[in-house]
């Protein structure tokens, strides 16, 4: 009697190539397929899986899976190819037959890197409306993140933002310079992270720096290091905590790599020095903002000196016709 399943199917429905099983309960080795008919006392139609153990792992499209759950390292699984289906490493949570909505969880292994010409690897957020699959539409919602440490939001990771010559090989602001808080000890760090392809809403806030014990992490002198600052590409703000050699403030880098501090001061007042523009958090009778410049003592009226907003001191003699003079001289 032949035990070949080939030579078995041609006398048993076909089993020769064709091999859907039909069984209530299947057991092997510890390894159970069960029927699932109901959850939560509602009726479902399915199995569960279940392997016992606490060293358990499970491979899809290879015989050795590092992981509880592993899709393998096939050549080409971080690729879309529309004919050959199976090929991406993906995982899908909502899908259509031809791969329209959807989404889910995607390998991919060409990401652009932020600072070499070498495709990176990565993990792949996608959701998809009714439209074709692709791994680059740029209509749909993704995340990205890549093996660099950066995740990039609501579009493709790209190039850093400003490329340094100066370094061997020429590399891009931004990159990791070994000032990592988890790695180095360090206090802060300047490497880029987070790449957000839009604008950001938030009903929050954003922070810069964390207390404890009465100092501030990143601590002030932070800022102070050459090479940290040399990392920062033009274009950013940062604030800056107390202490160090540079006081306390919001800085920015301009275009030409000049930092400033962004000021809330007025200067050439009437108070020979700095006259403080004062922030009032609830306005009185009145819901529109508005600027006050403070008089000398704080009692009697202001003025005195015109507000500067822009650089440039507005003095009525150089800058008013001279119905707007009546006015200042009014006021003063």
């Amino acid at each position: 009697m032949t035990t070949s399943r080939r030579d078995i199917g041609r006398n048993s429905g076909n089993f020769a190539t064709n091999r859907n099983i039909t069984t209530t309960n299947l057991q092997s080795n510890g390894i159970k397929l069960n029927p699932v008919f109901k959850v939560s006392n509602k009726i479902v139609n399915g199995f569960s899986f279940d392997i016992s153990g606490e060293t358990v792992v499970f491979g899809i499209g290879t015989n050795e899976p590092f992981s509880r759950l592993s899709l393998g390292g096939i050549s080409g699984s971080g690729e879309f190819d529309k004919n050959s289906p199976g090929q991406l490493a993906a995982i899908a949570l909502h899908e259509k037959p031809d791969g329209k909505e959807f989404c889910g969880l995607v390998y991919n292994n060409k990401l652009e890197s932020y600072s070499t010409d070498t495709s990176r690897n990565g993990i792949q957020i996608i959701a998809f409306g009714d439209r074709d699959f692709s791994m680059n539409d740029v209509g749909s919602g993704r995340i990205y993140l890549s093996d660099e440490n950066i995740t990039t939001i609501g579009g493709i990771p790209r190039k850093g933002i400003e490329r340094d010559d100066t370094t061997t090989p020429a590399s891009y602001k931004g990159i990791d310079i070994g000032n990592n808080p988890e790695i180095n000890s360090e206090d802060g760090q300047t490497k880029i992270v987070l790449d957000v392809r839009g604008s950001i809403r938030t009903d929050g806030y954003i922070n810069f720096f964390s207390v404890e014990n009465n100092e501030t992490s990143p601590h002030g002198n932070f800022w102070d290091d050459a090479r940290n600052i040399r990392n920062i590409p033009k274009g950013s703000l940062w604030l800056k905590g107390p202490g160090g050699f540079n006081r306390e403030g919001l800085y920015f880098k301009d275009f030409y790599g000049t930092i400033f501090q962004v000021d809330t001061t007025l200067f050439g007042s009437s108070a020979n020095g700095l006259e403080e523009i004062p922030w009032i958090a609830k306005t009185t009778g009145n819901d529109n903002p508005y600027i006050i410049q403070k008089s000398f003592n704080g009692v009697t009226k202001g003025g005195l000196t015109p507000v500067t907003l822009s650089g440039i001191d507005v003095l009525p003699k150089n800058y008013l016709g001279e119905k707007m003079k009546k006015i200042f001289l009014e006021i003063y």
